[in-house]
């Protein structure tokens, strides 16, 4: 059963915890970013199943430079609608998710950060497709280019 987002910690502004707007805590799995040979996938959408999906590759095309590190990350999607996503150590929201063609929407509700503390959140999107066990993301990356980043379901929530 995948984990709700009815469990929040709370988000009240300001103060520490990069982690007080969500009921869980991320896979500690940490990922290397790689350089994309050739062309880059385009996104084309497709269902989302309700899930817990841990980020577990990064591909970048088109970037002058990597980041030397990459925080792990996970996602809860649930069948209403709402999400729940962290990124060790860093940052994690709550809110809700809609997906329409090929672009997947975040409004979040509570955002907190490591370096800023809590609040609102912007909504923000990115390009996406999405199979049944794998929800693949496209966005601008910091370094210029696209990076293309996969998360896959876990086969049992923890």
């Amino acid at each position: 059963m995948a984990m709700g987002v009815a469990n929040l910690i709370g988000c009240a502004p300001g103060g520490a915890g990069w982690n007080r707007c969500v009921a869980f805590i991320p896979t500690t799995i940490q990922i290397i970013e790689k350089v994309g040979a050739g062309a880059m996938p385009g996104a084309v959408g497709g269902t989302i199943v309700p899930g817990t999906y841990d980020l577990t590759d990064a591909v970048v095309f088109g970037a002058s430079s990597l980041l030397p590190s990459v925080p792990p990350e996970t996602y809860v999607f649930a069948a209403s609608g709402t999400y729940q996503g962290a990124s060790l150590g860093y940052a994690a929201g709550t809110g809700t998710w809609s997906a329409h063609d090929t672009t997947l929407t975040f409004t979040p509700s509570c955002s907190c950060w490591k370096a800023r503390g809590c609040g609102r959140g912007r909504t923000y999107s990115v390009w996406y497709s999405a199979g049944p066990a794998q929800v693949v993301t496209f966005e601008t990356y910091v370094n210029g280019g696209t990076t293309m980043r996969t998360f896959t379901r876990r086969t049992r929530e923890d």
